[in-house]
């Protein structure tokens, strides 16, 4: 079928890359028959080896795949469907006509030219027999320890040259390559890196009960991210279970998110908590979300901004460091001590209530204003009544 063709690992009308003699590399090599991916198969076919095989499998299996090249080979599936197998399209074609359009196409997208050079330079330094094989090794060696670096930049432990599949190496290799200046592949960071995240981190979906758990890893890229969505929630006093924390932190890391929707499920939840909130201006500028790529941070309000003044005003009564007063501690989780009012009229108190809510607390009775204010009412009361 036309997805067989175009969008599967098989490219069979699509054996040899133009400009590819189908048989040179056997003829050099003796090896016929091959069929790739075979590991039974004794020998190579250069129509398989430099020809249409990467392009399935990019499509199918390599996250970094454009959206135009996914675009590109699902507009030919349908109209290899309608043109040349069902002959419902506005144009009947042959297959050989359809073929060489479909080519005249291809050549002049973007991806192809650099995917289709790196795919071939990946296997011809594997099957070529102007590399030595010894290159190829080294490439497969380097490969895996940078897939363990990068692992344990990650923050995953307990990780070596050992422990890693070599099957990902060698679709890494195949699917992150790009032709160096001397013809030979390279690795493209940005696509290795990419892949790599998405072996080590399973796809994770929201509200899904949570049934994930927690990462089990150290210091790394992956605490740090969870440090940054840790830290917005506590900005804006809601809580967010380590469980979504962690959904949220897979998901931006796999770049199944962004981080733009990331902050919406943690700002989210302000209005869900403080439902008075909703429609106010303070609410506004927190799902205001902005985020400084240069120092990684997110910008902004924060409920946390909105509520320093009660903060400094509690801090002033109770004469302490503004650092020493933590309202969670005072006013629950949930800020639930913090509000006054019911129904519609709910809201957080202002300062003037703050201050004077704090002068009725044990820690006030702690304080020089009030110890030097009960001292005034004793000299007042004693002379009152004469004694001096």
């Amino acid at each position: 079928m036309a997805t067989d063709i175009l969008g599967g690992i098989d490219l069979g009308i699509f054996n040899a890359t133009p400009g590819i003699d189908p048989g040179t590399y056997g003829e050099a090599t003796g090896k016929e028959g091959y069929q790739f991916g075979d590991p039974d198969s004794s020998s190579v076919s250069a129509s398989n080896i430099f020809g249409w095989t990467w392009l399935g499998n990019w499509i199918e299996h390599s996250g970094d795949a454009p959206l135009s090249a996914r675009t590109f080979i699902a507009k030919w599936v349908q109209k290899f469907n309608d043109e040349v197998v069902l002959g419902t399209g506005d144009v009947q074609y042959a297959e050989e006509a359809f073929i060489q359009d479909f080519l005249a196409d291809l050549a002049k997208q973007t991806w192809w030219a650099n995917r289709t050079a790196a795919w071939q330079a990946v296997q011809k330094l594997r099957y070529g027999v102007d590399v030595p094989r010894g290159e190829y090794d080294a490439l497969v060696d380097s490969t895996t320890q940078y897939v363990v670096d990068y692992a344990k930049a990650l923050g995953f432990r307990d990780v070596s040259k050992h422990s890693i599949d070599p099957d990902f190496v060698e679709d890494l290799i195949s699917n992150a390559s790009k032709v160096g200046g001397n013809g030979l592949p390279v690795m493209d960071e940005n696509l290795a890196d990419g892949l790599i995240d998405e072996h080590y981190l399973p796809e994770r979906q929201l509200g899904e009960e949570f049934i994930e758990g927690t990462l089990d890893v150290g210091p790394g890229s992956l605490k740090d991210l969870y440090d940054k969505f840790k830290f917005a929630a506590q900005q804006n006093y809601v809580s967010v279970s380590d469980e979504e924390l962690w959904d949220l932190v897979t998901r931006v890391k796999r770049e199944d998110m962004n981080w733009q929707s990331a902050y919406d499920v943690i700002s989210r939840k302000v209005g869900d908590q403080y439902g008075f909130l909703n429609g106010s201006a303070i609410l506004d500028r927190i799902n205001d979300f902005s985020y400084n790529e240069s120092t990684s941070s997110f910008g902004g309000s924060s409920l946390r901004n909105y509520l320093e003044p009660l903060r400094a005003t509690l801090a002033d009564v109770w004469e302490l460091d503004s650092s020493e007063v933590r309202l969670q501690d005072t006013f629950g989780p949930q800020l639930d001590s913090l509000t006054v009012g019911e129904g519609d009229d709910e809201r957080f108190m202002n300062s003037r209530e703050m201050r004077a809510w704090a002068r009725t607390q044990p820690q006030f009775q702690q304080t020089s204003a009030y110890s030097q204010g009960m001292s005034n009412i004793m000299s007042s009361m004693l002379q009152m009544f004469g004694v001096r």
